[in-house]
């Protein structure tokens, strides 16, 4: 388009036009502006008209979805192997350490709590973690991009959106149990009160559901596997959720507050996370500790960042422990809790 600033002639009517010569009389027009004033005036035209255009404009830029995402876009990136996410903000972790005992290192002074054997905190400490800078995915492949994680569990997860934060306090608990060989303590009781037990269902026994109701089925095969876990916890996922998962918990204090232990929040949004390493400064009595969770949609459980205090990261201090600030929630000591099956 043309500058406004640009000279323009005035649209010229059929009777102004300027014919030829030998193509009709000659008009008043045509005796007013003779040929060679016609040129001139055209040539002058076409000078003001370039001046006017000004510098060329740079080609159009479409930008990229990886840089300018829709809201409601999938954002596609490699793979975490070849995408390694580390924080220079994280302090006190450990790269080459494969577990969260090993991972996660101290600030100086603080010293891990002694864990007894066959204890939770024993367990808990040397379960798997994926590589650092590992980009978890929810459960439909797309990459999670909020940093509000220091590292992410090994975890087997269904292909459907049944894995939030109290699945993760149900999965850490009964893991735990199976290693043990408990296998009688590993039972929760779903919203209609029916009581699920892995005891039965490693027997043999199946699940009917009619309407509102839940009930044994007989004639499957015995079977203790890694896979009758698998296949218990899906049931697990689907029948429970956080409201059930308080009919498991007992109220505890910030004093005797360890690993294992679970911080539950009601209020909407229903939030729980828990406690699964824990550090003690001898001289000072400040402790220190470390908390896992899983979220919505359904997504790894990871070990949480301490985002009140990126520099401690991702260890949480008891000096804030009235109200700890978290990615998920805030959190009280009245939202401190033990969970059955689970000895610190």
């Amino acid at each position: 388009m043309l500058n406004q600033n640009c000279p323009l002639k005035k649209k010229t009517t059929p009777n102004s036009l300027a014919y030829p010569k030998g193509h009709g009389q000659k008009t008043a027009s045509m005796r007013r502006f003779p040929r060679a004033k016609c040129c001139a005036a055209a040539l002058l035209c076409l000078v003001l008209l370039c001046a006017c255009k000004g510098p060329p404009l740079p080609p159009k830029v479409t930008p990229t979805p990886e840089f300018y995402p829709d809201d409601n876009a999938v954002v596609h990136t490699k793979s975490p192997q070849d995408t390694p996410n580390p924080d220079p903000q994280s302090h006190y972790i450990d790269a080459a350490g494969g577990t969260i005992g090993t991972r996660f290192t101290l600030p100086e002074g603080f010293v891990r709590v002694q864990a007894a054997p066959n204890s939770f905190a024993a367990f808990v400490r040397g379960l798997a973690l994926e590589p650092h800078g590992t980009l978890p995915e929810f459960y439909d492949g797309t990459p999670k991009t909020a940093k509000d994680y220091e590292g992410v569990l090994v975890t087997t997860m269904q292909k459907r959106n049944m894995f939030q934060s109290a699945q993760a306090m149900y999965r850490l608990q009964a893991m735990y149990l199976f290693s043990q060989g408990r296998y009688a303590e590993m039972k929760v009781t779903f919203m209609n009160g029916f009581v699920f037990g892995y005891d039965r269902w490693r027997g043999g026994e199946s699940l009917g559901v009619s309407g509102n109701s839940v009930y044994w089925k007989s004639g499957g095969t015995a079977q203790t596997s890694s896979a009758t876990l698998e296949s218990y916890l899906d049931q697990v996922n689907t029948f429970c959720n956080a409201t059930t998962l308080r009919g498991m918990l007992t109220a505890t204090t910030s004093e005797h507050l360890t690993i294992g232990d679970v911080l539950y929040r009601s209020a909407t949004p229903i939030h729980c996370m828990m406690v699964v390493d824990m550090a003690q400064n001898p001289e000072t009595g400040e402790r220190l500790f470390l908390f896992a969770q899983g979220g919505t949609p359904a997504q790894p459980i990871q070990i949480v960042r301490n985002v009140a205090e990126p520099t401690l990261s991702p260890w949480y201090s008891s000096k804030n422990m009235t109200s700890w600030s978290t990615p998920g929630a805030i959190f009280q000591p009245a939202n401190f809790y033990r969970m059955s099956g689970i000895r610190g």
